[in-house]
């Protein structure tokens, strides 16, 4: 019974975050549609879409705040993320441009990464 509980406090847990990711979301959307070129929206939108895996919107986000406000503390925040994506901000991002490549030659980035123990 008492495993039961948990479980079920559990999952309680789990939707109560979704919803609370949703709300933020929509809150900085909001914003940013009241005002598009705001750099700590930008970083925040940046911040969520990272958390939902949306990496392109998330680096597109940290990029856009880069040429809005460089010498800022967002920016800062911002090139941060974008380094711990293994993303050099100075370069050029897009779909065209092929991927940084790890030694051995593996892509950064990727669902088929092979992981290697020491």
């Amino acid at each position: 019974m008492k495993a039961k509980i948990l479980r079920t406090d559990a999952q309680l847990f789990i939707i109560e975050q979704y919803l609370d990711e949703l709300a933020a979301v929509a809150d900085v959307e909001r914003a940013l549609a009241l005002a598009p070129t705001h750099a700590d929206g930008l970083l925040e939108r940046g911040i969520l879409r990272r958390l939902r895996q949306d990496n392109d919107g998330a680096r597109q986000d940290w990029l856009r705040v880069l040429r809005l406000a460089p010498k800022s503390r967002t920016a800062a925040a911002s090139r941060r993320n974008l380094e711990k994506m293994d993303v050099n901000p100075d370069e050029p991002q897009g779909r065209n441009v092929p991927r940084p490549r790890r030694a051995g030659g593996e892509k950064a980035f990727g669902h088929h990464q092979k992981s290697r123990l020491a």
